[in-house]
C-alpha cells in the first residue's frame, strides 16, 4: 500500500495561526476531564505502570499528561509543536512536556516502562517504522507500547 498525503487548505481552517489559538485554559481543563470518558482510559489505568516512567510521544497540549499525572503516574510528554508546549506550560508551568521529535529523542536507551502515542505515527509520510524503532529503543525490556491510529 502506497502512503498518501492529506492537504487541508489553511483558509478552510480559518488560517493556520488559528490552530494554535483554539480554546483557552477552561477548554484544556474540559479536555483533561474528558479523558475519563475516553474508551482507552480503562486500558491506561489497567496496564500503565505507576512505578516506572511513562512517555506520551506526541502529547500536543498535554491533556493525557495532565490527566495521568493527577492519577499518580510519572509521565513525560514530548511534541514538536512549540505553540502547544507553550500553551501547556502557560496552563501549568511544572508540566513535563518538552520539545522532542518522536523519530529521534535525546532520552537514553531504556528510559521508560511504557510509551503511549495517540494519533501520531500515521502522519509520517515514510511510514511509522522509524518512530516504532525509536520507541523500542526508549522502552525498558518488557516495556509496554500503546499506540492508536485513526
Amino acid at each position: 500500500m502506497k502512503p498518501y498525503k492529506l492537504y487541508i487548505p489553511a483558509q478552510a481552517l480559518g488560517g493556520m495561526e488559528a490552530l494554535g489559538q483554539l480554546g483557552g485554559a477552561a477548554h484544556l481543563e474540559d479536555d483533561i476531564r474528558m479523558c475519563q470518558e475516553q474508551t482507552i482510559e480503562p486500558y491506561f489505568r489497567k496496564h500503565l505502570p505507576k512505578n516506572e516512567k511513562v512517555l506520551e510521544a506526541g502529547s500536543g497540549r498535554g491533556r493525557w499528561v495532565f490527566y495521568l499525572r493527577r492519577l499518580g503516574y510519572d509521565i513525560v510528554g514530548i511534541d514538536i509543536a512549540q505553540s502547544d508546549i507553550q500553551f501547556a506550560k502557560s496552563f501549568d508551568s511544572s508540566v513535563p512536556i518538552e520539545y522532542e521529535n518522536v523519530l529521534q529523542t535525546s532520552f537514553v536507551d531504556g528510559s521508560f516502562g511504557a510509551v503511549i502515542s495517540l494519533g501520531v505515527v500515521e502522519h509520517f509520510e515514510e511510514g511509522p517504522q522509524k518512530a516504532f524503532a525509536e520507541v523500542r529503543r526508549l522502552l525498558k525490556p518488557g516495556g509496554l507500547f500503546l499506540v492508536t491510529v485513526p
